[in-house]
C-alpha cells in the first residue's frame, strides 16, 4: 500500500472523518512497514540495528561501525586510541597502552605509541614514548612479516639516593649500601652503554662510578669525607 497525501485547500477541504481517517491511515501505514522490515522489541539503550545474518539485531556501537570517528580519534582529534596490543596499531596515529599491553616494549609501563605506515600498509615503523619518564624505543615490521624487536633509544634514569640508600625520587632503580662510602645501584631494566655521572649531594664533585654488570653501577664516594655516607643524585643515560 502506498499512501498518497491529501491536498488541503484553506476553507474548502472539510475536516470530516473520511479525511481524518486518511491521516490515521498514514500513520498505520508507517507503523506497519517499520515492524516488516524487522525492527526488534524491546528497545536496547545505548545500543543500534545491524544486519546480521539476514536479521535486524540491537547490537552495541564498535569502532568498526564508525570508522571516521575511530580516524579521528587516532590522529589526533582526541585522546590516543587505547589498544591492549601494539600489534594492531597499524594504521597511521596516535595510541595509548596502558601496563601489560601485548607487545608492548620491554619494561614499558604507561606508554603513548605512534605509528606511521611506509610505502604501503605491509610496512609499519611504530615509535613507542614512555609516560613516566624520557624512555624511547622503536621497532618496524616489513611486508606483513614478522615485527623486529623493541629497540630502545634513549633511557634516562635520574635518581636521589639518601645516605642509607634509599631511593628517595627516580624510577626504574633500587639502590643498597653495603658499606662506608659504597653504594651499589641497580637498574630495572638492562642499559646498553651505561655510562653514569653521579653527583654527592649538595656538592659538584664527581664521584666514581664503576660499571658492574648491564643492570648495576658501583657507587664509590670518597671525597670529601663529610659526604662519603650523604646521599648523592644520579644521573645515567642509555645510547640505545
Amino acid at each position: 500500500m502506498t499512501y498518497v497525501k491529501q491536498v488541503w485547500t484553506p476553507n474548502v477541504t472539510p475536516v470530516d472523518a473520511a479525511h481524518m481517517g486518511h491521516i490515521e491511515d498514514g500513520i498505520a501505514l508507517v507503523e506497519s512497514e517499520a515492524l516488516a522490515v524487522g525492527i526488534p522489541t524491546p528497545v536496547v539503550n545505548g545500543q543500534w540495528i545491524k544486519g546480521v545474518g539476514g536479521a535486524a539485531v540491537w547490537t552495541p556501537i564498535a569502532d568498526t561501525d564508525v570508522p571516521s570517528l575511530n580516524d579521528f580519534q587516532r590522529l589526533g582529534g582526541g585522546a590516543g586510541k587505547v589498544i591492549t596490543d601494539a600489534n594492531t596499531a597499524t594504521p597511521n596515529g596516535w595510541y595509548g597502552m596502558n601496563p601489560g599491553g601485548a607487545n608492548a616494549p620491554p619494561g614499558s609501563d604507561y606508554i603513548a605509541l605512534f605509528s606511521l605506515t611506509v610505502n604501503g600498509p605491509g610496512n609499519v615503523r611504530q615509535i613507542a614514548y614512555a609516560y613516566n619518564n624520557d624512555t624511547v624505543w622503536m621497532r618496524r615490521r616489513q611486508d606483513s612479516t614478522t615485527w623486529t624487536a623493541w629497540k630502545q633509544n634513549l633511557r634516562p634514569v635520574i635518581a636521589a639516593i639518601d645516605g642509607n640508600g634509599g631511593v628517595i625520587t627516580g624510577f626504574g632503580v633500587s639502590c643498597t649500601h653495603p658499606s662506608t662510602g659504597i653504594y651499589q645501584v641497580t637498574f630495572a631494566v638492562p642499559f646498553n652503554y651505561p655510562v653514569p655521572a653521579v653527583t654527592p649531594a649538595g656538592s659538584s664533585i664527581v664521584a666514581c662510578g664503576q660499571v658492574v654488570s648491564g643492570t648495576q653501577i658501583s657507587v664509590i664516594l670518597t671525597t670529601p669525607s663529610v659526604l662519603i655516607d650523604g646521599g648523592f643524585a644520579l644521573h645515567v643515560y642509555d645510547g640505545g
